[in-house]
């Protein structure tokens, strides 16, 4: 079985929350990542201010920020370039 990179992984968090703010539970579905590591992946991303967390009802919710956004456009742009 193969593994994506960290990078494929980051970016497609930031893909889907590009498409829509998404509750955790339902991001880690989304992006096939054990619930219990996505924090391994959203942790950096927030940190670096590409996403944001909020609590809304008990659950975390994650949406994407300017520069989250701005970093994925870069990404799609290289990744058009690139075969993956």
């Amino acid at each position: 079985m193969k593994n994506r990179s960290n990078v494929v992984t980051f970016m497609e968090i930031l893909e889907a929350l590009a498409e829509s703010p998404r509750l955790a539970t339902k991001l880690a579905q989304v992006c096939n990542i054990n619930y219990g590591r996505l924090g391994e992946f959203t942790g950096p991303l927030e940190s670096r201010g590409y996403i944001k967390k909020d609590v809304v009802d008990g659950h975390d919710f994650y949406s994407i920020t300017g520069e989250g956004l701005k970093i994925h456009r870069e990404f799609q742009d290289l990744r058009a370039k690139i075969p993956m």
